[in-house]
């Protein structure tokens, strides 16, 4: 549920970058007893599992470092997938500094590749006013979604969730690791978080266009930007039907492979569920950890734990409605538990 950019078909051994690979074994090798038979033999010594652990991510960590950042846009991006998973490992080896440490490098390598800003329209480039309306906006559209029309069709919209779920895991361990004043947040500005939220694993598995909502975005907003998308998207697929170039044919396969679904409602994922609850925990950690109701003013204080203008009663009434909204499927009762 942590790292699940990894896709069953794209994540083999042979292939993946170096620093990933020994990433992955830093969390994986505890659990296989060949591989730590294996370590003990050679190092003719009876290492533990955690040992063997650590022997892979001290690998990850050299890798990386000698490593250049300046690399092609998918070689960051795995090195970026490595630092989160190294982040995990750390802080379920008790480091938390190194952790916070190993997200926050992630998140940098995020920011530079303007994955946070997948649908925020400021993006746009500012291209000449001479530019009929069509082109202008075929042009700012494939700059954001440029990832799609390199590889048009399944493929292109795998990368693209690849991308949204590789900082959605950033966001999740951002939130777990994150509290008190040495560890500020470092997605503490949903503003300039403009990515939808991971689609379903079957989505991902066949590489299926999907919409989903942004974190704080409301059904009407949803709505809005949905028809702003299509409309956009019916002008693109106008423009690009004519023969002028490559890039138009790219788009033109693009637009006709497309069958979008929509994943709201009961139809969101469980994946998606999961970043609206850690995002909740993460705002209960950091007031809790603030002094909860014995933070702020003293008229704040003062205020009634189930008063509607306190803290509580807010956090209280988001967990209800975040409850009421889960099929019966992920809800536990005396049936199914």
């Amino acid at each position: 549920m942590d790292f699940p950019f990894l896709h069953p078909t794209r994540f083999k051994f042979p292939g993946a970058a170096p620093e990933l690979l020994l990433a992955f074994l830093a969390l994986t090798s505890r659990f296989s007893d060949k591989l730590i038979g294996h370590h003990r033999i050679l190092n003719h010594s009876d290492l533990s599992p955690l040992d063997v652990a650590e022997i892979y991510a001290r690998g990850a960590y050299q890798k990386l470092n000698n490593g250049q950042y300046d690399s092609s846009p998918s070689e960051t991006l795995e090195q970026t997938q490595a630092h989160l998973m190294l982040g995990f490992h750390e802080w379920g080896m008790g480091k938390g500094s190194e952790a916070y440490t190993s997200i926050g490098r992630a998140i940098d390598q995020i920011l530079r590749l303007r994955i946070h800003l997948e649908h925020d329209e400021r993006e746009y480039p500012m291209l000449p006013s001479s530019l009929p309306k069509q082109e202008w906006l075929v042009k700012a559209y494939a700059s954001r979604h440029a990832i799609r029309f390199q590889k048009p069709g399944r493929e292109g919209r795998i990368d693209q969730e690849i991308l949204r779920r590789t900082l959605w895991s950033s966001f999740v361990m951002d939130r777990y690791i994150s509290v008190g004043k040495t560890r500020l947040s470092r997605w503490f500005d949903l503003v300039d978080l403009q990515v939808q939220l991971p689609g379903s694993d079957a989505i991902f598995m066949f590489g299926e266009d999907v919409r989903t909502k942004l974190l704080e975005e409301t059904d009407q907003d949803f709505k809005d930007r949905l028809d702003k998308l299509r409309e956009l998207e019916k002008l693109i697929r106008d423009w690009a039907s004519g023969d002028d170039g490559d890039s138009q044919n790219g788009l033109a396969v693009e637009m006709q492979d497309r069958h979008t679904v929509l994943e709201i409602g009961f139809q969101e994922a469980t994946l998606s569920r999961w970043v609206k609850v850690v995002y909740l925990f993460g705002d209960i950690l950091r007031w809790a950890s603030k002094g909860g109701r014995r933070s702020g003013t003293k008229e704040v204080q003062a205020i009634a734990p189930w008063e509607p203008a306190s803290k509580f009663y807010i956090f209280k009434t988001h967990h209800e409605e975040y409850k009421k909204a889960l099929p019966r499927t992920l809800v536990y009762s005396d049936s199914n538990t």
